[in-house]
């Protein structure tokens, strides 16, 4: 399985950089056909315009002088099939003008349409500083075409041509150098580099009027940058994306069924020793099912040996112990010595509490039973006569102690009917052995549950004896002993009950001096678990 992963991890790897490699390549591809195309755009069209002012050999001359300057391998020819089924499919642009590159040899083709039956064809590898300057002089023949009183108007009509801005200045007033300054009062258009924090970029310098030092400046025109930030930080960020996509996808079938088996493992306890994991495959997580499995099976194994083994001692307890009553049944009729007598009083009631002991370790092992839990019943009891009965009981029991209770009539509450005067009972008989004089009774409740509270003005129970009090055969030794009575299993009883209901008992200290027991159980209907 993690083998799997692993490769599954490597393959998300080599497909993110795949990915970026063939993303980074197209976009980069359009980027510059995008950046050629918009240097070219303008020129061409100012070609096609000089063209157009021609016919027949005084046009061949003129795209001649036009090829020399830019080095363009440029060619004027009719209209072929092909070229007009370019025009059909719409590969023109609006201006009839069409940039495509060949992916073999990574040149662009440059196409323009010239009238209705000729084409202009130029076949390049890249941007030259010869090809910018052919595009400043190609301006300025436009303007030396116009009226000096038109000129600014010129140049906006041709600014619609070029991508990049064209604009008029002064040459002294320039940041070029003084050998540049000269070249440009020469006659020859300059191309400057700029070194900007935005990125460099070319200007052409090409002088208009020697007279007044007026210059045409065509740009800035961005020097184009095959690995700009943005596109790093997007592809980057793609690429996180892939693996994170992929690592999720491959770890998450993983997660998936290790919250299943801890879901299962959770669920494992006295309410379904038989739930198991039965997890397919024979991998890693496979092979951590089947051992939890065989845990849970021997854990179960001892569980169920452990309560045949103390159901059997308790059962075969009973008859040794109905032996030795019967013995001192027949002895104490045939003594009639007070002390003997005193003593086997006192030998009756250790077999008494001894068959009280097996008693309630047969009842708690009992609601520790998943046959007697699955066969448990909820139904609805009115508590002051749960309460009632109880404390008739148990009074005869404590006739020296005052017993209260304040339950108003007709409460009713869902839960095991048995189990619930077993905690009754046991949580009653406890507070009436460790009061002084008095016990009360009294019920709450709040949106979501029924809460009974027994109060004793007795010694109370200590704070760091209280967490341990529901366990087995523990007892608060400071204050209630085995003097009071009791085996410790009383409370372990009462524990397991409200656990089983799916509530809460805790205790605190009573306004009446002692200790208080809060027995609290959810009001909707309940399945004991």
């Amino acid at each position: 399985m993690f083998l799997r992963i692993y490769l599954g991890l490597l393959a998300a790897v080599s497909l993110a950089l795949l990915s970026s490699y063939l993303i980074f390549s197209a976009v980069n591809q359009m980027r510059m056909e995008a950046h050629n195309k918009a240097i070219y755009a303008g020129t061409f069209q100012l070609i096609k315009a000089g063209l157009s002012r021609h016919q027949g050999q005084k046009q061949r001359e003129w795209l001649a002088i036009v090829k020399r300057l830019s080095g363009l391998p440029l060619s004027l020819t009719p209209l072929d099939s092909t070229d007009q089924a370019a025009k059909q499919a719409g590969k023109f642009d609006e201006d009839n003008f069409r940039f495509q590159q060949h992916l073999k040899d990574h040149t662009y083709q440059i196409s323009m349409l010239i009238g209705q039956d000729q084409i202009l064809k130029a076949e390049i590898e890249s941007v030259s500083e010869q090809q910018l300057r052919v595009a400043s002089l190609l301006i300025l023949n436009e303007l030396g075409r116009t009226q000096p009183e038109h000129l600014h108007d010129k140049l906006e009509q041709i600014q619609r041509l070029f991508s990049f801005p064209l604009t008029l200045g002064v040459l002294s007033e320039t940041h070029l150098d003084s050998s540049q300054r000269a070249r440009v009062r020469s006659g020859s258009a300059t191309v400057v580099l700029n070194a900007t924090e935005d990125g460099d970029s070319h200007s052409v310098y090409a002088l208009i009027n020697k007279q007044q030092d007026k210059v045409l400046i065509y740009g800035p025109i961005p020097i184009f940058v095959e690995t700009p930030l943005s596109l790093l930080v997007s592809l980057l960020t793609l690429s996180i994306l892939i693996i994170g996509l992929a690592a999720y996808g491959l770890v998450r079938r993983l997660e998936v069924r290790l919250q299943s088996m801890s879901r299962h493992v959770e669920r494992f306890g006295p309410e379904d020793l038989t739930r198991r994991l039965n997890e397919p495959g024979d991998d890693a997580v496979a092979q951590l099912a089947d051992n939890l499995d065989s845990m849970a099976g021997r854990i179960a194994s001892l569980i169920e040996d452990q309560k045949h083994m103390s159901q059997a001692i308790s059962h075969e307890l009973r008859t040794p112990i109905a032996r030795m009553k019967f013995r001192l049944d027949m002895l104490e009729m045939q003594t009639g010595n007070a002390t003997s007598l005193d003593k086997i009083d006192g030998l009756k009631r250790d077999l008494n509490e001894l068959n009280t002991l097996i008693d309630e370790a047969l009842f708690f092992q009992k609601i520790d039973s998943l046959d007697t839990l699955m066969g448990s019943s909820i139904e609805t009891l009115l508590l002051p006569e749960c309460c009632l009965e109880i404390t008739e009981k148990a009074l005869p029991l404590a006739s020296d102690k005052t017993l209260s209770m304040t339950i108003p009539d007709g409460t009713q509450a869902q839960a095991n009917g048995t189990y619930l005067r077993r905690l009754l009972q046991n949580l009653i008989l406890n507070a009436l052995r460790y009061c002084h004089e008095q016990v009360e009774i009294s019920y709450q409740c709040n949106t979501d549950e029924h809460i009974l509270i027994i109060d004793d003005d007795g010694e109370g129970i200590p704070k760091d004896l209280r967490e341990s009090l529901f366990q087995p055969f523990q007892r608060a030794e400071t204050s209630r002993n085995k003097k009071s009575g009791g085996y410790g299993l009383g409370l372990a009883i009462v524990k397991r009950i409200a656990d089983l209901h799916r509530g809460q008992i805790i205790v605190t200290d009573s306004p009446l001096g002692g200790a208080q027991f809060r027995f609290s159980w959810p009001k909707k209907p309940l399945t004991i678990k």
